[in-house]
């Protein structure tokens, strides 16, 4: 089969690159970049052919010479909010499968609009394949399986789970040469104004509003929302559901800063790219200072409890009021890179070997995945399913059974 990873220059695409070179499926694969120097130079280990490409993605005639005689368009250019509905739009119009890590919730809503489209194409449209959205979607769907009326679910991450994921983040942003697009987006998605799901309907509010969890087995918990697809695609799947908004907990005082810098954008005083840049700035700072022993990074006991990544359902299960949470633990060297591509890879391996069967435009949780790909995505994160320390930890109230319940993905 023939791939063309877009935006294969970007940090998030190299283990999905990785991945794709050594697979005896792919024979052709396209590496392209508006900046050609930015693509890595890469060896396959089987007769895959390596083309690389220099392109610019806002040029629909060029795109769709790009894509001709492609089976699987892999995009991990940004913004999304910019470039994804010309790509997508394009790789339907050429019948050409999609996969993207898009984690910008505008796009996302018109995105979704295209699915009778791709329907029509016998097209995969493939969204938010990455870490948040994609591994939350994926433990979202796990915990809200598990009950029998789900009513809320709460997804997200933390900003430092433990001090060595905080130390690989900080060097990952210092160490980039240009401020990272996803630290852009993320100083959109916590001002203006974002949709959540309330009440039973989509709603609009400020971002970085608090929201008070019981978390199982942690307590309360403070989690701060902000703009993402899963607010958007879990209630097209969980009609029951009256809340469910994308939070993330902060253990270490840096939300009073994000809220300082929300509040400057909301008042046109600085723009997002500035705002980014000061993140940017930040660590290298910290970078500078760090020693081996990453002493400056210690983020403290109290927020070395906080899941890397998570999923909390609330509801009823067997007449009771129940809630089930699922995080992936930490696990060395395991920054936000191989967070987003690795389940990347996993997922573009699963629709090349054709173990995804759907077509027409959808999120991860619509998905029907069984026990290996969980198997291989905690491998692929550095962990296992089972054992004594599994990468997946679910706990529950009301509910025993551990994570996985095998009849959820018969």
């Amino acid at each position: 089969m023939q791939i063309l990873v877009l935006g294969a220059g970007a940090l998030m695409a190299q283990p999905a690159i990785q991945h794709l070179v050594s697979l005896d499926q792919v024979s052709r694969l396209v590496l392209a970049d508006l900046d050609s120097s930015r693509l890595p130079k890469v060896t396959a280990s089987n007769q895959t052919n390596i083309e690389y490409l220099a392109i610019d993605v806002t040029q629909a005639d060029a795109l769709l010479a790009a894509m001709e005689d492609i089976d699987l368009v892999v995009n991990t250019t940004g913004p999304y909010y910019l470039l994804a509905p010309l790509i997508v739009k394009t790789a339907i119009d050429a019948r050409c499968h999609y996969v993207d890590i898009c984690d910008d919730w505008e796009p996302t809503i018109e995105l979704l609009g295209l699915d009778e489209h791709a329907k029509a194409n016998n097209v995969l449209v493939l969204l938010g394949a990455g870490a948040s959205p994609g591994i939350t979607n994926l433990l979202a769907r796990q915990a809200a399986d598990q009950l029998d009326t789900v009513q809320r679910i709460y997804t997200g991450w933390s900003i430092a789970s433990d001090s060595e994921t905080a130390v690989k983040e900080v060097r990952e942003v210092a160490k980039a040469k240009q401020t990272p697009a996803a630290l852009v987006h993320w100083m959109q998605q916590i001002s203006g104004e974002i949709q959540i799901w309330a009440d039973g309907a989509q709603r609009t509010e400020r971002p970085l509003q608090r929201y008070d969890l019981q978390y199982p087995g942690l307590g309360q918990l403070v989690g701060w929302s902000l703009g993402h697809p899963e607010a958007i695609t879990l209630p097209q799947y969980y009609p029951s559901l009256k809340e469910s908004v994308n939070l993330m907990f902060d253990g270490g005082g840096f939300i009073g800063l994000l809220r300082c810098l929300a509040w400057s954008m909301n008042n046109k005083l600085v723009s997002a790219r500035s705002s980014a840049k000061v993140i940017r700035g930040l660590a290298k700072a910290i970078n500078s200072f760090m020693d081996e022993e990453h002493q400056v990074l210690s983020v403290g006991e109290t927020n070395a409890s906080r899941p890397l990544l998570f999923a909390l359902a609330e509801g009823v299960h067997q007449g009771q009021a129940s809630s089930i949470a699922i995080s992936l633990q930490p696990r060395s060297g395991l920054g936000m890179a191989q967070l987003t591509g690795q389940p990347l890879a996993l997922f573009c391996e699963w629709i090349l070997l054709e173990k995804i069967s759907r077509v027409g435009v959808v999120a991860p949780e619509a998905l029907n995945l069984d026990r290996v790909f969980f198997a291989r995505l905690a491998q692929r994160l550095g962990g296992t399913l089972d054992g004594a320390e599994p990468i997946f930890k679910q706990t529950a109230t009301q509910i025993s059974h551990p994570f996985f319940k095998p009849s959820t993905y018969s």
